[in-house]
């Protein structure tokens, strides 16, 4: 395995990952790779918007450093994985997702709605 960056040691970054867990992917190695990606918004009224696909363009010693996108995401593949997003957005407007997902989504909407709570009506 080679680490994206220069500066991180092998054993600090095993350290970490002993420390925190992790997800490993397996890299698919080809003559043409594509990263593509989706964004969606969940709409305070619980509703699921997609707002974008795009590539992303990756780079790097190991190919994985962002380096910019282009919009939108190729068309012959863009619906493929817009579809699986918007259920996958679904599921995590309804609490079935991974607990680190679920718990940032209420998080940040709970923190929205003391703040509001908070400030004084004029």
């Amino acid at each position: 395995m080679q680490l994206e960056s220069a500066i991180t040691p092998m054993a600090a970054y095993e350290a970490k990952f002993e420390e925190n867990g992790g997800i490993v992917e397996e890299r698919i190695v080809g003559e043409e790779l594509r990263s593509p990606s989706v964004q969606l918004r969940v709409r305070p009224d619980r509703s699921v918007e997609l707002l974008s696909t795009h590539d992303q363009l990756l780079g790097g010693a190991s190919g994985q450093s962002y380096l910019g996108c282009i919009f939108p995401a190729d068309p012959a593949y863009s619906r493929l994985i817009s579809e699986p997003a918007i259920a996958i957005g679904e599921a995590a407007r309804q609490g079935r997702c991974p607990r680190s997902l679920r718990s940032r989504f209420r998080g940040e909407a709970g923190r929205r709605r003391r703040r509001g709570r908070r400030t004084p009506s004029s």
